[in-house]
């Protein structure tokens, strides 16, 4: 969403403890890479502490194919 001076974008894990919230940037893509990047850390953590991120079908998800460069730690 861009505001007058600044852009926010939501991040939301459905299904995971971490609270929502917005991130904020110059511009909406400064924002969405904030998101996205915040999103990585948060199933990061998730998943080091034991979690697991499945498909419909059960198959543990990809993370580190989906984030790239921005699955790791912090």
């Amino acid at each position: 969403m861009q505001e007058t001076d600044h852009a926010r974008c939501l991040a939301v894990l459905e299904g995971c403890p971490t609270p929502d919230c917005a991130l904020h940037g110059d511009d909406t893509l400064q924002a969405l890479i904030a998101a996205l990047q915040h999103l990585a850390w948060e199933l990061h953590t998730f998943v080091e502490r034991g979690g697991r991120v499945v498909e419909p079908g059960g198959q543990d998800v990809d993370l580190a194919s989906i984030f790239g460069r921005l699955w790791g730690a912090p």
